[in-house]
């Protein structure tokens, strides 16, 4: 006979199941008399099997082990969680070895985030390209995500799907850009048939091509101090990318810095093609600030002479390899290590004169003796100073006048009016430095303000 106490203790055992598990078949509950706990079976809840596959209902025993509130409580937020935001059941594409035991190992794996994970599921990899991708939220397998998703690849990838990564995209470009994992926007870059992923300061964008930034083979992770790159392949020596201009064919090397620079600056190709058709032959051009000479050999090419300034010996040494594999060695280019306010004030006291005058400021810098620049204290004297030396006549100087930067700060509107305050000439017009990627995205990464004699 069961006695009171008994009877009350199944019953509150009754209700505890019951509230754990609402929305699920209620249990089977075998209790004998005076027993420590109770074993729970229930029949496993219909869901699809796979993407397209008919629901499946087997009588599967889940769990056969005395009750526990806290694993009670964790596999039913498991048994939540496997339902997607949008509300609906979300299915799963063979993967793994097929079996069910396989099937059922993947769908109790944790939801974590909203953004798909590494396994994969047909396809695999095709010529650099993983194609594919088995994700574990139903937004990514919903059928109009697939539409859309298939719609955007088609926007960029060529005809040829198993071709590898340098001929689906123009090179140098820039592939991608868009927020990562950590939650940094990234880019992602193809130089001389190397996929590059480093840091990009932009704002919260989503990524366009997820199938590549897996096949980055230079990856460069920021951290306290200088940071590191990461090289996941072998890359080629010397590792060098060819930008077609109207004149010649300049080839950059690619060095990746401790500071996550690489030496070659896409969002300038658009300015050295301007100032390869805009510079008179015989041209006597200053350029400052002129880092690895992209803007100094495109007026190279165009026959004028050149002087090259830059703060850093190993610059110039870059800049100088340049004008050697892009056959412009033997160009009148001078090549100078100084600081910019330094060397041009010395070129005020000699009265040394130029046609016109190119500059790539930074934020802030260091000469190579110590000095200091700041962009927001120097610039306008040296904007100032620069004036005194270009020949200028009625109708402006004779040469281009090239005015960039990446500061913040220093909006193109800005720049501009300090172009004016020095040349107040018309028909100085500015925007922003940007890079398409290949989805036909634009990115700015940068200003400039430019002015030259109408043609």
């Amino acid at each position: 006979m069961w006695d009171l106490r008994t009877v009350w203790i199944s019953w509150a055992r009754l209700t505890m199941v019951a509230l754990m598990f609402p929305v699920l078949p209620m249990p089977v509950v075998r209790i004998g008399p005076r027993t420590s706990g109770a074993t729970v079976r229930r029949r496993r809840p219909r869901r699809p099997h796979a993407l397209g596959a008919q629901p499946v209902d087997e009588p599967v025993e889940l769990f056969d082990d005395p009750i526990e509130p806290a694993r009670c409580i964790a596999r039913l937020r498991t048994a939540f969680a496997r339902r997607s935001v949008l509300g609906r059941p979300h299915g799963m594409q063979p993967s793994g070895n097929g079996t069910r035991r396989d099937q059922d190992r993947r769908h109790d794996q944790p939801l974590h985030s909203l953004t798909p994970h590494a396994g994969f599921a047909a396809g695999g990899i095709h010529g650099g390209v993983r194609v594919g991708m088995h994700c574990r939220v139903s937004r990514e397998c919903s059928r109009p995500f697939r539409r859309r998703r298939a719609m955007a690849s088609a926007e960029y990838a060529s005809p040829d799907m198993n071709a590898p990564a340098h001929a689906k995209f123009r090179d140098p470009s820039l592939v991608d850009f868009g927020t990562g994992g950590t939650g940094a926007g990234r880019r992602l870059e193809l130089l001389g048939g190397v996929l590059v992923d480093r840091p990009l300061a932009t704002p919260d964008l989503p990524r366009r091509r997820t199938d590549l930034w897996n096949h980055a083979a230079a990856v460069y992770h920021a951290e306290h101090g200088a940071g590191r790159w990461e090289i996941a392949a072998t890359i080629p020596d010397p590792w060098r990318v060819d930008v077609p201009l109207a004149a010649a064919t300049l080839s950059l090397e690619v060095r990746p810095a401790p500071s996550g620079q690489i030496g070659v600056f896409l969002e300038q190709a658009e300015q050295w093609e301007w100032l390869a058709a805009r510079t008179p032959a015989g041209a006597r051009m200053l350029s400052l600030f002129a880092h690895s000479g992209g803007a100094s050999l495109a007026m190279a090419a165009a026959g004028a002479e050149v002087v090259h300034v830059d703060a850093s010996r190993q610059a110039i040494a870059l800049a100088r390899r340049n004008a050697t594999a892009s056959g412009l060695d033997a160009a009148p280019v001078r090549w100078v290590c100084e600081d910019a306010r330094t060397f041009v004030a010395r070129e005020l006291r000699r009265g040394t004169r130029y046609s016109g005058v190119v500059l790539d400021p930074p934020s802030w810098g260091h000469g190579p003796r110590g000095q200091a620049f700041a962009i927001d204290r120097d610039l306008v004297p040296l904007i100032a100073d620069l004036a005194g030396l270009l020949d200028t006549g009625d109708a402006g100087p004779s040469a281009p006048i090239l005015l960039t930067c990446h500061a913040p700060r220093w909006h193109h509107r800005r720049l501009r009016d300090t172009l004016a305050a020095a040349w107040p000439s018309r028909g100085l017009e500015s925007g922003p430095l940007a890079c398409t990627d290949a989805g036909g995205r634009t990115l700015a990464l940068g200003d400039f303000a430019r002015w030259s004699r109408p043609r």
